[in-house]
């Protein structure tokens, strides 16, 4: 989803280069669809998200195992992103998923910290949210008997909607890339 004003693509190719957020061990998370001033808030003032980075642990996966993916958000002081129930019909959700898998990598269910409750102008109810630095993990399951031993990437997306106490700016979607190494079976 692109929102805000169109650029040019010298622009386009600028913006991209600061909208890479994490490539930490063959893992990576970058924000799309971004315009000036568009979701997320990304401008020179900065926005409500500060970076995004995703890991798998462990790196190299027996087949047969467990791995989680950890995807961190770290907030920008002064805003808050919702949680993914954030006690209020209107406002986004945070949602993280993922595209279908390869045959034989199961997804457990998605475990979304514990949020708290803030009082905003825009909300007649307290809203549940996430401030600071916050943690989403899925775990995986690898069947031996589906996946063949090499790198695995997995793709997903990460949506988010960040405000601070009397506004909201307009959803953004990060995608998120995991890259795993399965070694053989246990």
């Amino acid at each position: 989803m692109t929102i805000g004003l169109a650029m040019g693509s010298a622009l386009q190719a600028m913006a991209a280069s600061l909208i890479t957020l994490g490539l930490i061990s063959g893992v990576q998370a970058q924000e799309s669809g971004f315009t000036a001033g568009g979701p997320g808030g990304l401008n020179e003032r900065g926005g409500a998200v500060s970076r995004i980075q995703a890991e798998v642990s462990p790196v190299q996966v027996v087949s047969g195992g467990k791995a989680v993916i950890k995807i961190t958000v770290d907030v920008t002081r002064g805003f808050h992103i919702n949680a993914n129930q954030p006690g209020d019909e209107n406002m986004i959700p945070t949602a993280l998923t993922f595209d279908k898998p390869k045959t034989g990598i199961a997804f457990g269910k998605t475990i979304y910290p514990a949020p708290i409750s803030v009082k905003v102008s825009y909300s007649d109810k307290p809203l549940k949210v996430h401030e600071g630095s916050t943690v989403i993990t899925t775990p995986i399951t690898i069947d031996p008997r589906k996946v063949q031993p090499g790198k695995i990437t997995l793709k997903g997306k990460l949506r988010y909607q960040g405000c601070n106490a009397t506004t909201c700016l307009p959803p953004a979607t990060a995608d998120i890339n995991v890259t795993f190494i399965v070694n053989g079976k246990k």
